[in-house]
């Protein structure tokens, strides 16, 4: 009896079939396969960090305003957040609110103009504040409950520490409705 060979196609064949039902098994383990358990409390932070939509950043002149402006952006990007960029100059009580001059708006619009173009390389939505008034503090708090904020990102000085932080710093802590992270610079 002569032996026949096979054909090359049908070795060809038998291959692509191994390979698709190797393919189609490794689908199959990764739909069905059960991930870890988080524990409850890894859950709720990840679902408070994910209900980040809207971040009010305090600019300053500062590169460490700037890198709190960065902070945000990235805290952000995930969510897509709308960021909030506020510049405000403290008038003094002797002065109408009114008196702030030409050139402190313009200094304030060139720190916000930075601060957005710091923002902007991560594609988020920016709205810019110039906010003149009596207490920074107030400001802040008071556009936070404006615009509903989810978190005040800012900026600390190099020397701050538990014991001195800026009256600023310290009246945000107490009076922010909602959460605040400081950033400070190694």
């Amino acid at each position: 009896m002569p032996t026949t060979a096979i054909p090359d196609s049908h070795v060809l064949g038998v291959l692509i079939a191994a390979g698709f039902l190797l393919a189609l098994g490794l689908i199959l383990w990764w739909m069905f396969r059960v991930p870890p358990q988080l524990p409850r409390a890894a859950v709720k932070v990840r679902r408070a960090v994910n209900r980040l939509r809207t971040v009010l950043v305090p600019t300053m002149e500062a590169l460490s305003s700037q890198r709190a402006v960065e902070l945000a952006a990235r805290l952000g990007e995930p969510q897509n957040a709308r960021l909030i960029l506020v510049y405000v100059v403290e008038v003094p009580l002797t002065l109408p609110l009114s008196a702030v001059n030409e050139s402190q708006r313009a200094h304030g619009t060139e720190v916000l103009n930075t601060a957005q173009a710091v923002a902007s390389r991560h594609g988020l939505q920016c709205t810019r504040h110039l906010v003149p008034a009596r207490h920074a503090w107030d400001a802040i708090v008071r556009l936070a409950r404006e615009e509903q904020a989810d978190v005040i990102v800012m900026s600390v000085g190099r020397k701050a520490h538990a014991e001195v932080l800026g009256k600023t710093t310290l009246e945000i802590l107490r009076r922010a409705p909602c959460e605040v992270i400081l950033s400070r610079e190694a």
